[in-house]
């Protein structure tokens, strides 16, 4: 799909740069390049190395250094010549090995690119020249010639480059890379090692064959964490290698201890010396600062080293170098102790066997292959070749019969140049196995491979492997390499930190000047760590661990149960009006047939003891382990006891102010449901009200637990709605009742002593509601659900206590210490506040009263009837006091 979608846009490319060089490629289709097989060319403009072949390989190489103005500068023995000459004597073993590409000759057009992308991509126009006229002949003929053959770039010499070897830094590759995927050209890169290079929708047809920067970034990672140096000074350039390099280690170090502090950016080619000065003074400013990398070309790395030395500070710090600058010799030349213990990354390197006795063996005869070659030879040797008036060389003159090229007289095989050999070995093989199939391995080039594109050669490549050497293993092509390293060191380096790692509970606090360094700081009670900066509080409910602090553990829950102290307080009172309860209940059952005990109503009594067991009774569910059902029987109880106490003290005082209120006379019918029967189907109707609402509430909310945090490190299991008001609503109905108690209490006061309870039953009322008011604030107001929850049971208990001590104990008192009073005479004894006094006696005289030995009842009020009756005269109606006829 790739190629084929390129083939579709190719057409228009082709024509757009056909148009553009339209007149230089006509003016070269008359200017004859020699077909010699290798030969130097040299021009006013240009220089190239060009060694013809049935097959060429293009080739770019920073021969030169940039100079001014995008010019030229002197010559680069190390990043120039020597690639150069390892692609050119590869080339040569490659020709001369009838196993490879039998009968084939590969040729070379190599080009300078002066270390600048912009001169770069001006000679790479020579490529596109080439392509063009190869387009031009092979695929649609737009351009002839007088004599209608097609015009040709060079006599053709150049139309047969099926692929382009470099450039050597990124940002020159990136330029050429954009050029060449136009015609579809492979290019394979010994020395680019930008990320962005790795970017397929962009470059498709790029490769190389040394690692990604990514790599290196990971082996700087590894480094810095091998020596704990987490306090790192780091001077990166601007361009695409520095650049997208740095940007690697950042996104490594994101989350890490490692911390770059004051990062400088180096401007290639405006820095001067004092610039990197400047940059040595703002590092040494930070004494801790030990280790600085530099991700840096060799002659900025140059400069940076200049200019510690002359600071007298190069020896202080540990240089950590990319392969952008270490192995090379002009860059520790002279610098040697101020780079004592550097660490250098560099990609895995293997030496190129014959290279050195190929290299060393070249005489000045060679610049007629190489047209660099004398100007190397006079940097080499610091001499001048054909000196004269003009020479600005202050060198002598050189001896080429004398002078000969050794590691005496500096020279060393550059580490990297093997991977200009596996560039061409990758391309030859691709072409071997091109070969293979379309000649059937018959040697020479046959009709199928008389004309190659481009991306013929980039699908073989994609598969392309061969050994690298007799014993030296398979080597395969890959867009990106892995990451292989050797380490090996013998020297002590110091400490490069601003701050003493923290215990594995604390965090680090940065320090507002240098977020770098930091301070050590616990977290809180109950904070756990959340990431080397940072604490965070554990939820309710939980707790640190205690080892490390980094995990929030659950509290063990705690709830009121049976052993609480509040609890067993609650408890004990309980249980004694539960006692009481029952020893009134038999007290009741053993008399139930005297007078006080029937005055009393039997049925209510019996159904108030009921309800006052209950309120007893709740407090074990009240205080017990909360769960659905004790919740349930809370939330139902709480209300229905209190409801059923007064139900039956409202109905039964209700009973007697309509039996004694009731008006005389013969025609006044007798008083309606004052049977025990009617009396309890009027509790329960009372009690259904409540019943009915506790109903709905649970229904509408259903009983469950829930928990609340007393303190930060207890946990309590608590019924829901315990901790608001919601449990208040149980007693809204109650307290009606008790006002209706109250109404008719009042109304009974000046009844027979026997049924007149009003006193007893207001001072419940009020007990009850001093009671209340002093616990109903009391648990609204308190925030702790234990006292709450006791608040409940107590209060309930204290209820039934006053109810037992105000209703009953007067007629246990009675029953069991004055039994005299027991008698019908003194339960229909008129009330004294009400009604004249008894008398046994005579007749007063003058008054006119009676003479009689019964005690009398006279009414002085006006409410009662005027005649006089007996105890005897109130009828009992199964087994209790029925309504007197005359009230």
């Amino acid at each position: 799909m790739a190629g084929k979608a390129s083939e579709s846009c190719g057409g228009t490319q082709l024509k757009w740069w056909a148009f553009l060089y339209l007149v230089g490629l006509m003016m070269l289709v008359v200017t004859p390049f020699p077909a010699s097989s290798t030969t130097a060319m040299t021009s006013s403009n240009q220089k190239i190395v060009n060694i013809s072949g049935d097959f060429i390989l293009g080739a770019l190489f920073p021969i030169h250094r940039r100079g001014d103005s995008e010019m030229c500068g002197e010559i680069q023995p190390e990043d120039g010549i020597q690639p150069l000459e390892a692609l050119l004597y590869t080339i040569d073993k490659i020709n001369r090995n009838d196993s490879l590409l039998p009968g084939i000759r590969l040729g070379v057009l190599a080009l300078d690119t002066c270390d600048s992308n912009i001169y770069a991509m001006e000679q790479s126009m020579i490529f596109m020249k080439s392509l063009i006229s190869h387009y031009n002949e092979y695929h649609e003929t737009e351009f002839q010639c007088s004599d209608g053959s097609p015009a040709k770039f060079r006599n053709g010499n150049f139309d047969r480059i099926v692929g382009v070897i470099g450039g050597q830094s990124s940002s020159v590759t990136i330029q050429v890379a954009s050029l060449l995927r136009l015609f579809q050209i492979p290019q394979i890169s010994y020395m680019s090692t930008s990320p962005q290079l790795s970017n397929r929708e962009r470059f498709p047809y790029f490769f190389r064959t040394v690692p990604s920067d990514v790599n290196q970034a990971h082996a700087l990672i590894e480094i810095l964490r091998h020596f704990n140096w987490t306090y790192v000074a780091v001077v990166y350039s601007d361009s695409e290698y520095g650049l997208h390099c740095y940007d690697s280690i950042r996104e490594l170090v994101e989350n890490d201890t490692i911390c770059f502090t004051t990062p400088h950016r180096v401007i290639r080619y405006q820095f001067k010396g004092p610039d990197y000065e400047q940059i040595i003074r703002a590092i040494a400013a930070k004494p801790d600062i030990r280790v600085i990398l530099l991700i840096l070309e060799k002659e900025n790395a140059g400069y940076l080293m200049e200019a510690a030395k002359k600071l007298g500070l190069g020896n202080r710090y540990v240089w950590l170098g990319t392969d952008g600058w270490t192995g090379r010799g002009s860059v520790a030349m002279g610098k040697e102790e101020t780079l004592e213990g550097a660490i250098a990354i560099q990609p895995l390197v293997s030496s190129i066997g014959g290279f050195d006795e190929y290299f060393t063996s070249r005489t000045l005869e060679h610049s007629k292959v190489n047209p660099w070659f004398s100007e190397f030879w006079e940097h080499h040797f610091n001499c001048t070749l054909n000196k004269t008036a003009n020479s600005n060389s202050s060198g002598a003159v050189c001896e080429p019969e004398k002078e000969r090229i050794s590691s005496e007289t500096g020279y060393t095989q550059q580490s990297f140049v093997h991977f200009v050999r596996d560039a061409a070995y990758a391309f030859a093989q691709a072409l071997h196995d091109m070969h293979a199939e379309l000649c059937g391995g018959i040697p020479g080039v046959c009709e199928a491979m008389q004309h190659v594109d481009g991306i013929k050669v980039f699908e073989r490549l994609q598969n392309v492997s061969f050994k690298e050497g007799p014993n030296n293993g398979n080597l395969t092509l890959e867009i990106d390499g892995t990451m292989r390293y050797r380490a090996s060191t013998g020297f002590k380096y110091p400490s490069s930190r601003c701050a003493s790692p923290c215990s594995p509970d604390q965090v680090k606090v940065r320090e507002r000047d240098d977020t770098c360094c930091w301070k050590c700081r616990d977290c809180g009670r109950y904070q756990v760590k959340l990431d080397e900066f940072h604490c965070e509080d554990c939820p309710l409910g939980t707790m640190p661990d205690d080892i490390n602090r980094s995990v929030c553990v659950p509290i063990p829950e705690k709830y009121i149960d049976y052993r609480n102290p509040l609890a067993i307080g609650a408890l004990g009172v309980s249980g004694f009006g539960i006692l009481v309860t029952m020893f009134v209940g038999m007290v009741f059952w053993n008399y139930n047939d005297t007078p006080i005990i029937k005055a009393a109503g039997r049925e209510l009594s019996y159904i108030l003891l009921s309800a006052i067991l209950l309120s007893f009774s709740v407090t074990f569910f009240i205080v017990a382990e909360p769960n659905r059902f004790t919740c349930g029987v809370m939330r139902f109880f709480l209300g229905f006891c209190p409801t059923l106490c007064y139900a039956s003290i409202a109905t039964k005082t209700n009973r007697i102010a309509r039996i004694f209120h009731q008006k005389s006379g013969p025609s006044v019918p007798k008083t309606k449901y004052i049977s025990p029967t009617s009396q309890m189907i009027i509790v329960g109707l009372l009690t259904s009200v409540e019943v009915v609402i506790n109903i709905v509430w649970i229904v509408s909310n259903p009983p469950s637990t829930t928990f609340t945090y007393p303190d930060r490190e207890t946990k309590l299991k608590i019924c829901e709605g315990v901790d608001s008001y919601r449990y208040m609503i149980g007693f809204i109905y109650p307290l009606i009742l008790i006002g209706l108690c109250t109404i008719y209490a009042i109304q009974t006061r000046k009844c027979p002593e026997g049924f007149n309870e009003t006193k007893y039953i207001a001072f419940t009322n009020y007990t009850i509601i001093i009671i209340w008011l002093a616990f109903v604030p009391l648990y609204l107001i308190s925030s702790s659900s234990s006292v709450r929850i006791v608040t409940l049971a107590i209060s309930l208990s204290l209820s039934g206590l006053v109810e037992l001590g105000c209703l009953f104990f007067p007629k246990i008192y009675i029953v069991l210490f004055k039994p005299e009073k027991n008698t019908k005479e003194v339960v229909m004894a008129p009330n004294r506040s009400s009604f004249v006094t008894l008398s046994n006696s005579a007749s007063h005289g003058n008054h006119g009263m009676y003479h009689n030995h019964t005690p009398q009842i006279q009414q002085s009020n006006g409410k009662c009837p005027k005649h006089f009756l007996h105890p005897e005269e109130i009828p009992i109606s199964n087994g209790s006091y029925s309504d007197p006829p005359s009230c």
